[in-house]
């Protein structure tokens, strides 16, 4: 598997300033250390070699300017191998070229080693009284150090680059567990090179530290942003809840802290110091921001799907407005048939096309709007009706009662298509041309309350040649779903059948 363009340019962008900062911040504490009253432990080890040689010990001369040329010139041959021979290599593969400057930086830091060793060590010349032997061992104890700093990026690149292919790994097949994604990995990935380069280059307590210490804040984190918070949400009391859970795991932390390095470094100290640090900056710093960070990330992802369903329903009327291409064709269809009709003296023909291409209209628009006004969701009601009339023939045996209110108020308002799918399956299962049949439908309107009463004959087997026998319109229960989304609390629904009726009783406050 090779590594992946991007996944490779992402780490290396977060690398290079990690490794700056690293560095910049092991200068300055570096400085820092020889700021304060006395010297640092290192220095006030080595000033003691020179005092026992007879030698004039300078702080600057004969320890912190040699030190800080060879920190430089260590960072500038490993970022330049790094970023500049490492990927000509992967790229372009091993030339002479390559192996030159491998050599030069190689031969660099052994130059350096060496001439730095002589102001670092100047009292070999007297404790060896001997130039040769003096200059041999300064040769020699860099060469050895020098080889090591070379075997150290070595292994470095091959952690980084086992890492890089671990990432491009999941790029590829992204893992469904929350800790194995590519963020965690690559914190990771950083949190190991750091300590390796902690113990190469500042101490084994400062490396037991870190690979104690941020592994713990990276964990525990997770799993208060994963796991604590979203339980805690569904508590009485969730920032209660939560500030207990935090206190719990600053206090395990604490305790894992300090088995991990005062046994290993035999340093009270920096352990005890190490886990409070770790501790309080869970708990203070760490829960407080990952609270917060929480809600904005949720508060944005309800804005997203906010949007998607406003963009949704955008679509929908989108999509609206193409099917009505179509019924606009067949609107003027019906009207060609209608002049049609008129032509040849077939009034009654007329008539039902008019109301058709009304009720059409009506589904295609008024149908559309979340409340539309009454009057018009009655008118087609009346020309429903109507058409089913002219079906049934005015010889029709059908018993059919019919009383819908007049001059409604214009400001009345209803949802569309609440009141017809009683009336539609009163026409479809109340009707029979072999036994007594009836349909007794009756709306009044008494101020802003609507009073729906239907009430029909059923039968069995009926009008097996319909071809609509088996379409219930938008159905009955879906129509009692409407009723208590749109108008909870302000409507009463009564439905009462037996073998030979069926009635229904409806009551809106519009």
């Amino acid at each position: 598997m090779n590594i992946l363009p991007d996944v490779k340019k992402r780490f290396s962008d977060i690398e290079f300033w990690g490794l700056v900062s690293f560095f910049s911040i092991s200068v300055l504490l570096f400085t820092w250390q020889g700021l304060g009253e006395g010297l640092p432990s290192p220095a006030a080890g080595q000033e003691s070699l020179f005092e026992e040689a007879g030698v004039q010990y300078g702080y600057y001369k004969h320890y912190y300017i040699p030190n800080i040329i060879r920190y430089i010139t260590w960072f500038i041959c490993f970022m330049f191998m790094n970023f500049r021979l490492i990927t000509n290599i992967q790229e372009l593969g091993m030339r002479y070229g390559t192996l030159a400057k491998i050599l030069g930086c190689f031969l660099i830091l052994l130059g350096i080693n060496i001439a730095t060793d002589v102001y670092l060590k100047a009292y070999l010349w007297v404790t060896m009284q001997n130039e040769d032997k003096a200059l041999s061992f300064i040769f020699q104890s860099n060469f050895i150090l020098s080889l090591w700093l070379v075997f150290a990026f070595a292994v470095y690149t091959l952690i980084k680059y086992g890492g890089l292919l671990i990432l491009s790994y999941i790029e590829t097949k992204p893992s469904k567990l929350t800790f194995f994604n590519n963020t965690q990995i690559t914190l990771w990935i950083m949190v190991v090179l750091m300590a390796l380069l902690l113990a190469i280059f500042i101490s084994p307590v400062s490396f037991l530290i870190w690979i104690a210490v941020i592994p713990s804040i990276i964990i525990f984190s997770n799993l208060i942003y994963f796991k604590f918070i979203p339980a805690s949400l569904h508590k009485k009391r969730p920032a209660l809840n939560l500030s207990i859970m935090a206190i719990l795991t600053g206090s395990f932390a604490w305790c894992m802290i300090t088995i991990v390095i005062i046994p290993a470094s035999g340093d009270e100290g920096a352990g005890y110091i190490s886990a409070f640090l770790t501790s309080f900056f869970l708990v203070l710093v760490a829960t407080p921001s990952l609270w917060y960070w929480y809600h904005y990330q949720q508060k944005r992802k309800d804005n997203l799907q906010a949007l998607e369903q406003k963009l949704g329903h955008s679509t929908a009327q989108l999509d609206q407005l193409r099917t009505q291409i179509n019924p606009h064709f067949l609107f003027n269809a019906l009207n060609t048939v209608y002049g049609l009709a008129i032509t040849e003296n077939a009034p009654q023909t007329s008539d039902a096309i008019e109301k058709i291409s009304e009720m059409m209209r009506f589904m295609l628009r008024e149908n559309q709007e979340a409340f539309i006004p009454l009057e018009k969701d009655l008118d087609y009601l009346r020309n429903y009706i109507a058409i089913q009339q002219m079906r049934l023939g005015a010889q029709s045996p059908i018993e059919l009662v019919t009383e819908l209110p007049e001059d409604i108020a214009p400001t009345l308002t209803i949802a569309p298509m609440l009141m017809i799918p009683f009336v539609e399956n009163a026409f479809k299962h109340g009707i029979s041309m072999q036994a007594h049949s009836f349909i007794h439908l009756l709306i009044r309107v008494e101020g802003e309350k609507l009073t729906f009463s239907l009430h029909n004959s059923t039968h069995d087997r009926i009008w097996l040649n319909d071809p609509e026998k088996n379409n219930h319109g938008i159905g009955l229960s879906n129509v009692k779903q409407r009723l208590n989304l749109l108008y909870p609390d302000k409507h009463l629904l009564s439905v009462k059948e037996d073998d030979k009726s069926y009635k229904v009783e409806l009551t809106i406050l519009l």
